[in-house]
């Protein structure tokens, strides 16, 4: 039997604070990534799709995206789908599980 993988989306609420490595630890693919947006000429409010101070947060967000803390994505996002997984209460059994079948799929 193959295993069980639920996707789940991420949220238009999101914690602000964060206390896991930054990303510029990870790889130096992330650090490409980086180097290509902050290249990017083109119009960044319809890349994005917001405007106003939604696009200056963008902004600031990607100026410090390889020096912030990060924070994972089940602590990061919040709205009804997080708070009715509820994951800092879960047991350990599980949230095993949930580590194991559960993926959040964000662009």
């Amino acid at each position: 039997m193959s295993q069980v993988v639920i996707l789940i989306p991420p949220s238009e609420g999101k914690a602000a604070s964060g206390d896991e490595k930054p990303l510029g630890c990870f790889s130096t693919d992330i650090k490409v990534m980086h180097d290509r947006l902050t290249a990017y000429r083109g119009d960044l409010s319809a890349l994005y799709g917001v405007k106003g101070k939604a696009l200056e947060a963008a902004k600031t967000a990607n100026a410090q995206l390889l020096t912030s803390p990060t924070l994972e994505a089940i602590f990061r996002y919040s709205g009804v789908v997080y708070d009715g997984i509820d994951y800092s209460t879960l047991p350990p059994k599980a949230r095993n599980f949930f580590n194991d079948h559960v993926r959040i799929i964000s662009a």
